[in-house]
């Protein structure tokens, strides 16, 4: 009988399997995605490296991609990973159906806002950037 309603899930297009997770971001896109961010105008904008301590840029990520280490500079200055600071500009970033997407705050400037991306010949590019102040 469970062998029949299969088969017949499977012929109407009705299928009872959860669809496959989503493919972990690897490395390369973690450096990718937070350089694309930080350097987006509705970002960058908050980042003020004229301001006494804001060199270098801070970042946290929030986990699973807590561990990476992006190999990027910003102001002539490479970007620094810490695990928790009230002046560092925070991510967390997951993938979507499409692409990717990060939710980032910075608490210095109170702007907090959600970073969507898609992977364009290899390279991830911001489709669209929503931020504002709290």
């Amino acid at each position: 009988m469970r062998i029949v309603a299969l088969l017949l899930a499977a012929s109407t297009g009705v299928s009872s399997l959860p669809p496959p997770p989503p493919t972990p971001l690897t490395t390369t896109d973690i450096h990718q995605i937070v350089g694309a961010v930080l350097t987006h105008v509705k970002v960058a904008q908050y980042l003020h490296p004229e301001m006494p301590g804001r060199l270098p840029v801070k970042i946290t990520i929030a986990a699973p991609y807590s561990v990476t280490q992006p190999d990027l500079v910003l102001y002539n200055r490479p970007v620094v990973v810490v695990v928790a600071g009230a002046d560092a500009v925070n991510f967390e970033i997951g993938r979507t159906s499409n692409g990717a997407k990060a939710e980032i705050s910075y608490r210095p400037e109170g702007m907090a806002g959600t970073v969507l991306l898609l992977k364009a010949r290899n390279r991830w590019i911001v489709s669209s950037a929503s931020v504002h102040e709290y």
